[in-house]
């Protein structure tokens, strides 16, 4: 029996209370050690660390130590408790004083509370007032329990400058800081025995020394990938050369399901997973651009690793803007030449990108990368409307910018841009058929794309986001988006679906996005669809009842009018007191059961993909010659107790037959029977025979049959 150290600095405790904390702390399969630096036993937090809150001019907040019952028994811990006043505004609880004191591999704590906290350290290389903090993002649950944090877990802000190592004894402040701004909202939060544990060298992730990958390890083999990724791939979490390939499967019918929280993950995340009961496969990202005026932001890796923490495949919104320009000024935003996409071409920023994309290499897990959001309506700097003339900084004449030309937009555009003549707007660059600025907003993309392919960053599914205007006379005829398209770039199509009540009139997803999508696939009809902002307005007042139009989208939209939109976020948030604040987008507990019920359905529904689709790194499909006639058979994960995926592959058009049979060799269910082109295809089965009945646990067999070719497979379900 391995008994873990702990050890109590300048504490005045009990016997009792030492053997009790000791007898916590017992585990039996690993070496690993735990010492512990701030117990809070005896009610007093000013010695030998002092802490405190710091709060915004809306906010308020407490923090003591005398507060009852601690984790384990123990007589006291650390209570925090914070009230917003104001939207937006945010409380920390803070400890000081730590210089010295920590080492080992991480940071272990035991706390209760509730949503999505920061946990930051700050550094003797770090300066407060100017440098942002490495920290690790995580959810707090409502029972005591430990968390352990690798050093290596925490990671910096996108915007930070300054990025030192972190050295632990270097440490001297901790802050805790709950994620949940919205007004009104009051949040207690216990915290007790903080320290450091030292890892088994044998399996350094096995952080809590139980020899079992759990929710304290995260990535028990240190491979890069977290458990419950490996765990929909099938692969062995301790084991560190079985790991997924860096790609994301596409169901053969239905839909990710997913959530844009426009907060920035406030607790909209917990909020929404809570009253549907729906997992999200996907998760969107916002980054307010590229950059600033004096720095080119980093990868947000801390966002991306708490998306992946808990299932999910990021959406990365990384739109070539410069953060700081006022948008609502659109015209200012149109013509700011921070990020310009001639200078992109050109390679000026090519030492940035590349670090960005070595970045995103190292953190191996696929991420859908998207800079060009809504490029053909958004009015930002890549919008091909501002990039004609010799360096890209010019518009179309008036009379090619469609209705937009006769409107107050036209009207600002006209007096604070430069104007080149009809006849020139497809001869100052390019390819003199096609109109200059969606050209080089075409090439701009292509060249990104390029520079993260030479530093081999491979995990990456390229999209750009297509405004669902897509009528020529709004814009001009010019915007059309095959001037934007390039197969050599897409790898998912995208699109806004903002639909519901939208200028006063209540209008169908149809309604809104049937242009677009049927001009996506015209563009290369292979290629799936992911419809990132996935939106249903209430009316001006944020009172009207959606439900009907989510019970249409669920049931009829998706499925019948749109198969190849294979995966959807949904913009989860009223933008507390912005110009969305009305418009009831959140799904929440103050409107109506019905919306929330929609979704629970979702859950419900075996046409919504909850888990993202990996393969195991061995099996990645290698597109030879020599193999396209071949059947290629899996199923995955083997045994399963949920979904199982099958994944095929033909190498010619044929009729394809995928049934499932039991070991008496009746036909359970039929999974497919069409005719199919070539590829690589991915069935979910959820275990349920042809009548939608469960089936019990027990072997089946899985048969394809493609032409003249079949291929059988055993799989192991167990219930």
């Amino acid at each position: 029996m391995i008994v873990q150290q702990k050890s109590f600095l300048l504490k005045s405790v009990s016997l009792v209370s030492q053997l009790l904390v000791v007898l916590l702390l017992i585990y039996t399969s690993q070496s690993g050690a735990v010492t512990i630096l701030e117990d809070f036993e005896d009610g007093n937090n000013n010695t030998p660390y002092y802490w405190a809150v710091a709060t915004a001019p809306g906010c308020s907040a407490i923090f003591e130590a005398d507060s009852g019952a601690g984790y384990g028994g123990s007589i006291y811990a650390g209570h925090g408790n914070y009230y917003v006043l104001q939207n937006n505004n945010y409380a920390s609880f803070v400890g000081m004083n730590f210089y010295n004191s920590f080492g080992g591999d991480g940071i272990i704590f035991y706390a209760r509370g509730n949503g999505i906290w920061h946990i930051s350290v700050i550094t003797t290389e770090i300066n407060p007032g100017n440098d942002p903090a490495p920290y690790v993002k995580i959810k707090i649950d409502s029972l005591w329990r430990p968390y352990y944090l690798r050093w290596q877990d925490f990671s910096y802000p996108p915007s930070a400058v300054n990025r030192p190592e972190i050295i632990p004894s270097h440490i001297h402040s901790l802050t805790f800081n709950p994620q949940r701004q919205q007004a009104g909202k009051s949040e207690d939060f216990w915290l007790d025995d903080i320290g450091y544990f030292s890892a088994d060298s044998a399996s350094p992730n096995d952080i809590d020394g139980d020899g079992i990958p759990n929710e304290n390890d995260w990535d028990a083999d240190n491979d890069g990938w977290f458990n419950i990724l490996e765990k929909f791939a099938g692969c062995d979490s301790l084991n560190s050369n079985s790991y997924p390939a860096s790609e994301v499967g596409l169901p053969s019918t239905g839909a990710y399901t997913g959530i844009f929280p426009i907060m920035y993950w406030g607790d909209e995340v917990l909020d929404f997973e809570r009253l549907t009961g729906l997992k999200s496969a996907l998760m969107t990202l916002y980054i307010g651009g590229w950059g600033d005026t004096l720095n080119f932001y980093h990868f947000d890796r801390a966002g991306c690793d708490f998306i992946a923490r808990n299932g999910a495949i990021p959406v990365y919104q990384w739109p070539i803007i410069n953060s700081t320009i006022d948008r609502q000024k659109f015209w200012l935003s149109i013509m700011d030449s921070t990020y310009l996409l001639q200078d992109i071409i050109e390679g000026d920023f090519d030492a940035e990108l590349t670090t960005f994309a070595i970045e995103v290499k190292e953190w191996k897990i696929p991420i859908i990368l998207n800079p060009a959001i809504e490029y053909n309506q958004g009015f930002v700097p890549y919008h091909g409307i501002a990039n004609f003339g010799p360096r890209g900084r010019s518009i179309p004449p008036r009379s090619l910018m469609g209705e937009i030309g006769n409107s107050w937009i036209g009207d600002s555009l006209i007096a604070y841009c430069d104007t080149v003549p009809a006849e020139s707007i497809s001869n100052y660059y390019g390819d003199p058929n096609v109109p200059d600025g969606p050209e080089r907003l075409r090439d701009a993309l292509l060249h990104i794309k390029s520079v993260f392919n030479s530093v081999g960053a491979d995990n990456i599914i390229w999209t750009m986001q297509a405004h669902p205007i897509v009528d020529p006379a709004h814009c001009g005829s010019w915007t059309n988006l095959s001037n934007y398209y390039s197969d050599g770039y897409v790898d998912w199509h995208s699109i806004s679906a903002h639909h519901g009540v939208i200028n006063d009139t209540l209008r169908t997803l149809s309604y809104i996005i049937t242009a677009c999508y049927d001009s996506l696939l015209m563009l290369n009809p292979t290629k799936p669809i992911i419809a990132i902002e996935f939106a249903v307005h209430s009316d001006s007042t944020g009172i009207m009842d959606m439900t009907d139009i989510f019970l249409n989208d669920f049931a009829d939209e998706f499925p019948n009018n749109f198969p190849m939109v294979k995966g959807w976020t949904y913009v989860n948030s009223d933008l507390y007191g912005t110009n969305y604040e009305n418009v009831g987008l959140q799904i929440d507990s103050s409107r109506y059961s019905g919306e929330i019920n929609a979704f629970c359905s979702v859950a419900q529904n075996p046409y919504y993909i909850k888990e993202p689709i990996l393969f195991p790194n061995s099996s990645k499909m290698e597109t030879k010659q020599s193999e396209l006639n071949s059947v290629k058979l899996e199923c995955y994960p083997n045994p399963s107790t949920y979904v199982v995926n099958i994944k095929y592959s033909i190498g010619i058009v044929c009729r394809v037959e995928l049934k499932i049979y039991n070991v008496t060799g009746q036909l359970v269910k039929t999974l497919i029977n069409e005719k199919q082109a070539a590829g690589n295809y991915v069935v979910n089965w959820n275990g349920e025979d042809n009548c939608g009945k469960n089936l019990s646990t027990g072997v089946y067999f899985v048969k394809l049959k493609t032409g003249g070719f079949e291929q059988i497979n055993k799989l192991i379900l167990l219930r």
